[in-house]
């Protein structure tokens, strides 16, 4: 299917002979869309798929060897391409991809859906990732939190229901980070098993010997978030962590709330700067519906900051986890308020890309 593969190529059913309706029950597709290779994301890793090779006369063709070649230095993250299913695929999402941003949804701090909700969500919104939170419920009939108390049943419910849905967790924020060794490796497993790239959540500075630790063995990144003792103070929240970041990992660094940042009255550009190379991730704030946008005061500092903090990210040069995007207001909101955010954001990076079009010609 389109909507869960990237198609790089199929039969021609205009220049082929197929057998007629009925011979292979089972397999006909109503669509006649028969793919021969795809790629795909699975976890962490990317996926090649082919239907040609059986014979070991498919690998007498120079084409077809060039072609696997090319398929191991894509899995290997030595070849650029892209694992977005066809159909979602559209000239905006190749336009972020090509800066390495991703967007992704996140769970609301008050009333937030279900995991298996947001997973509906982000697939109604025509986005491919998500950064749920541990406070979340898994959703259908388990009432029970998303966390790593989960067992491998529940967890394979996740990510079949995220397959089915061509989404990926790419960053999971974990509100209470456990206080032992034993708790804290049992987080970082669990991450691993989703396939998260970056687990958000506060952290002391006791704690940070054995998660950098953690994140070493489980390649997995650290964006540390503002403690709740921390949020009537963002502004010395940022400094405590590049106080306590000096001289750990590269894989330790900060989770930049854009949208508390804004609340607060700071410059998110200023910030972002002042972190440097340890933003790690970034919650946006939403942007507020059009029908308020030019009457509400917030509402254009927020669209202008946005694009600010969109060109600082891009000068930066070093891509975040993922871009967060959160409902207007609460989980109860219409999936139309967060495309209203993607298509701000689209319409910021088709200008630096064309930005950096004009610059390249120039030269």
């Amino acid at each position: 299917s389109r909507d869960r593969l990237h198609v790089l190529f199929s039969i021609d059913t205009q220049q082929t002979d197929l057998p007629p309706p009925g011979t292979h029950p089972g397999v006909e597709r109503d669509d006649q869309d028969y793919a021969l290779a795809w790629t795909r994301s699975y976890g962490r890793g990317r996926v090649v798929y082919c239907t040609i090779g059986h014979s070991p006369q498919d690998f007498m063709t120079p084409r077809i060897l060039e072609f696997y070649l090319h398929a191991l230095q894509f899995i290997m993250g030595d070849l650029d391409g892209t694992t977005t299913p066809s159909n979602r695929l559209t000239p905006a999402v190749a336009a972020r991809e090509s800066l390495g941003w991703r967007l992704a949804l996140t769970a609301q701090e008050e009333q937030p859906l279900s995991v298996l909700e947001m997973i509906d969500r982000a697939r109604q919104s025509g986005l491919a990732h998500i950064q749920p939170s541990s406070v979340q419920r898994v959703g259908g009939t388990d009432t029970v939190h998303f966390d790593s108390r989960l067992s491998d049943e529940q967890l394979e419910q996740i990510r079949l229901a995220m397959d089915d849905a061509g989404v990926s967790l790419p960053a999971l924020t974990y509100v209470q980070i456990p206080d032992d060794m034993e708790g804290r490796r049992r987080v970082f497993e669990f991450c691993r098993k989703l396939g998260v790239e970056t687990l958000i959540g506060a952290a002391s500075p006791d704690a940070l010997d054995d998660l950098e630790q953690l994140c070493d063995q489980y390649d997995i990144r650290l964006a540390i978030m503002a403690a709740d003792s921390d949020r009537a103070n963002e502004a010395g929240h940022v400094q405590r962590i590049l106080e306590i970041c000096r001289g750990r990992s590269a894989r330790i660094g900060a989770y930049a709330d854009v949208d508390r940042w804004l609340r607060a009255g700071l410059d998110p550009v200023e910030h972002l700067r002042k972190l440097g190379n340890r933003l790690i991730t970034v919650r946006l704030a939403p942007i507020p519906p059009s029908s308020v946008r030019n009457e509400d005061v917030t509402a254009n500092i927020h669209r202008g900051d946005l694009q600010a903090l969109l060109s600082e990210l891009h000068r930066r040069g070093v891509p975040p986890t993922v871009l967060g995007l959160a409902d207007a207001s609460d989980a109860t909101q219409q999936t139309d308020k967060i495309c209203e955010t993607i298509d701000a954001i689209d319409a910021i990076v088709d200008r630096i890309i064309h930005k950096g079009r004009v610059v390249n010609q120039s030269r």
